[in-house]
């Protein structure tokens, strides 16, 4: 019996990706805006996002956004999915994890770790508010 939906999975993967870039998009902008501007050359604004990429308030700013998104991702994968909400949601959960190992690097060990650690536990919340959300003769 296959417990994960697939199509659940990706369609959530990819909605969750795709906020999640667009919200460091948005965090990059709102960050940098101080330190660059239009007289800024292409190696002062490489090193002012090297730096935004060290602070703190970008970061934990980053972690939230990024626990938001992840938490609407699991929501996503259970509803779709109809069936099984946190075994659906967990999936989704490990997906972020493995990719969240596959692109760490150039930020802090404290922000990866905090990030792998909170990402399965946002995603099965968010498998938990879909279960809530679906009426009890569904």
């Amino acid at each position: 019996m296959n417990r994960v939906n697939p199509k659940a999975l990706l369609i959530s993967l990819a909605v969750m990706l795709a906020l999640d870039t667009l919200g460091g998009m948005i965090l990059t902008i709102f960050f940098a805006s101080q330190s660059v501007s239009e007289n800024t050359t292409p190696e002062q604004t490489r090193a002012a996002v090297e730096a935004l990429n060290q602070s703190s308030g970008f970061l934990l700013s980053a972690l939230a956004f990024g626990t938001f998104t992840t938490i609407l991702g699991g929501y996503l994968a259970a509803r779709l999915a109809k069936r099984l909400p946190y075994f659906n949601a967990g999936a989704l959960g490990l997906a972020g994890v493995a990719i969240g190992i596959l692109l760490s690097g150039s930020s802090p060990l404290w922000f990866d770790i905090v990030g792998f650690f909170v990402t399965l536990p946002a995603a099965l919340y968010g498998g938990h508010l879909s279960k809530r959300d679906v009426p009890p003769n569904a």
